[in-house]
């Protein structure tokens, strides 16, 4: 007995448009959850320094689905001053995620709040916390439900 399909060519090719969509959708909500989640650990990893960092960590889909960035906004204005002038995020991030410090006072304080250790590298340890946490596993759950696999 020989299967037959009922429905034109662009019937199908409009069903299996359907379903990719339905799968961008649940995969790229999923990617937007876990780069939120990742966001949140950063914040609560960067040194404090009157919450302008925490505030400049960011997350944007670049205006594309299915890619999300988490990144630190290098212009954003920071309490700090000095030699005449306002300084930016920018100025200090790449000491706060690279440099080799003593943490300060808020930092200390912030410490003691969260289950995070605050300090350097806190964009790398943000993503793998997550990794750990089982993020792939999460993704592909997401798939699973859309129908791909």
């Amino acid at each position: 007995m020989a299967a037959r399909i009922i429905g034109s060519v662009e019937n199908i090719v409009a069903e299996i448009a359907q379903f990719g969509g339905r799968i961008r959708r649940e995969v790229n909500d999923q990617l937007e959850r876990e780069a939120r989640q990742i966001q949140t650990i950063a914040r609560e990893m960067v040194p404090r320094l009157d919450r302008d960092m925490e505030r400049a960590i960011k997350v944007d889909s670049a205006n594309q689905r299915r890619r999300w960035l988490i990144y630190v906004d290098e212009n954003a204005p920071t309490t700090i001053k000095g030699e005449g002038r306002r300084y930016t995020v920018g100025d200090y991030l790449l000491f706060l995620h690279e440099g080799d410090y003593q943490l300060g006072k808020q930092s200390v304080e912030k410490q003691k709040t969260t289950q995070y250790r605050v300090g350097r590298k806190f964009l790398e340890r943000a993503f793998e916390a997550q990794l750990r946490d089982r993020m792939i596993e999460r993704v592909t759950e997401a798939a699973r439900r859309a129908g791909v696999l």
